[in-house]
């Protein structure tokens, strides 16, 4: 079964921000510490992420959280020489507090290697191993992140020296550590209408089965997935009449974020939960079709509103319909198993349902008939047998004229609710159409055959169809080489 999220609302960008800040000026608590023992002090700084993820919800973006602790790694060549997660401290404009001296080899010639990481973890000693490498560390992020100081804690960055990654020392000058953030930043923008509030209180936003967990190498900053899928609360928004008053929109606005590790969503994974205050839920799904890599150091933005997050339910259930109209309806499409599933992608007057030609005179000929629901070329009454057949233009103009359309998801896959007069209901999920061998507005439209050839303005090139979009319903021609879903409908009794 396939999934869909999206519609022509909502949108997803991968946004990558350079930072162009200055390193901080130092402070006292940069001042050199006195050599011990002839021994020289490692002074350490930062300066600012080379990477930040966007402008909204800057959150560790341009410069690291003041108070924000780092473990450091020395290593030397000699293992007695070597500071293993040494904690440090930032102070907000560009320095590293140390709460632990850190000292150069007593070799003057000795290869020194150095590396933070943040935030500090006080497990990642040299006995905290992963696979028996103890420079393999285990990272997991919070999995309630409602506020900034959850989300700076679960914002993993790595740093080496600035400039060089091999015996940078040996100078009266600072190390300057250059961070970069290694996971990715989830920004939701929540679009409220005011009439799908009944009742004011808090809207929960959460980020459903995401990767939580991953595996940091020490040595080179590299990120790997380890499958730890959990919800992730993102925020519990206040709704009050107050943000009723504040704006004259019909809508209102909320933003909220969250850190993931990398990881690669799939088409048809359920993103997001929104629960309103009077308990309705609203999920959003990852579009069909689209595949989204969340990179490290990146910023993913949804644009999400409640009303595209429509979840249709009640569906009459049975093989045959009966709407109140002229004919019954099927459930589900040809190629089928359940009303929620697309089906097949047809082109007109093909029985067979396996031709991808894109030349008309395949469907069936130069000359096709002006009518085949029934016929030996209807696909309906060939893979269904019986008495169904493919509905004509007088069946999809009544289904228009007389029956309620509501878009939304059935199923977790997005179409049309179809209420006929009498209160009965099917299922159009919005299948897109095919183009030879290509899919394309699968899950932004459906398109579908009737079995009637358009006479009056093609001269026999095309046939109609009817087509709906989240706020459209049209019937009209198309050229027959498209490949289309298809709804029997049958006579009644």
């Amino acid at each position: 079964m396939k999934y869909v999220f999206g519609s022509l609302c909502i949108w997803l960008v991968g946004s990558l921000l350079l930072a162009s800040c200055n390193v901080g000026d130092m402070t006292e608590d940069d001042e050199r510490t006195e050599n011990v023992a002839g021994r020289q002090a490692i002074r350490f700084s930062y300066v600012t992420p080379t990477v930040t993820r966007g402008v909204s919800l800057d959150i560790q973006g341009c410069t690291l959280s003041a108070g924000l602790e780092t473990g450091i790694y020395v290593r030397a060549e000699q293992l007695d020489e070597c500071f293993h997660n040494v904690r440090a401290e930032v102070n907000g404009t560009g320095g590293l507090r140390m709460l632990t001296t850190v000292y150069y080899p007593q070799k003057t010639d000795e290869q020194v290697r150095a590396y933070a990481y943040a935030p500090y973890q006080k497990a990642w000693g040299t006995s905290d191993k992963v696979a028996g490498d103890w420079n393999m560390k285990t990272f997991t992020v919070q999995t309630d992140q409602s506020v900034d100081a959850a989300v700076i804690a679960s914002d993993l960055l790595w740093a080496e020296p600035a400039g060089e990654t091999v015996n940078p020392f040996r100078t009266e000058q600072v190390v300057q550590f250059a961070f970069r953030h290694l996971l990715t930043k989830i920004v939701v923008t929540l679009d409220i209408e005011k009439e799908l509030i009944t009742r004011f209180g808090t809207i929960k936003v959460e980020m459903l089965d995401v990767n939580t967990s991953c595996v940091l190498d020490l040595l080179s900053g590299n990120v790997g997935e380890v499958s730890l899928p959990q919800t992730v609360l993102m925020a519990e928004l206040d709704l009050s009449p107050s943000d009723f008053l504040s704006t004259e929109s019909r809508k209102i606005t909320k933003t909220c974020c969250a850190i993931v590790v990398p990881q690669l969503v799939t088409p048809g994974t359920a993103l997001f939960r929104i629960t309103l205050p009077d308990g309705t839920v609203r999920i959003a799904y990852q579009p069909e079709g689209l595949k989204t890599e969340y990179e490290g150091g990146k910023t993913f933005n949804y644009g999400l509103s409640l009303s595209d997050m429509v979840i249709l339910e009640d569906i009459t259930g049975g093989e045959e319909i009966d709407l109140g109209l002229s004919v019954n309806w099927a459930s589900r499409n040809v190629g089928a198993e359940n009303p929620e599933d697309y089906g097949g992608l047809y082109g007109w007057a093909d029985p067979t349902g396996v031709l991808v030609s894109t030349n008309n005179d395949s469907y069936p000929s130069a000359n096709p008939p002006l009518e085949i629901s029934g016929m030996d070329y209807d696909i309906a009454r060939a893979k269904w047998g019986g008495s169904w057949r493919m509905p004509t233009l007088v069946h999809f103009d009544e289904l228009i004229a007389r029956c309620i359309w509501t878009w939304g998801t059935y199923k977790g896959v997005w179409g049309c609710k179809i209420t006929g007069p009498n209160g009965n209901s099917i299922f159009l999920p919005a299948g897109g159409l095919r183009l030879g061998y290509e899919t394309q507005l699968t899950g932004v439209g459906g398109c579908y055959w009737s079995s009637t050839l358009d006479t009056k303005s093609s001269t026999g090139m095309k046939a109609v169809r009817m087509a709906f979009t989240k706020g459209d319903r049209l019937v009209f021609s198309y050229e027959r080489y498209y490949g289309h879903s298809v709804r029997p409908v049958k006579d009644k009794e």
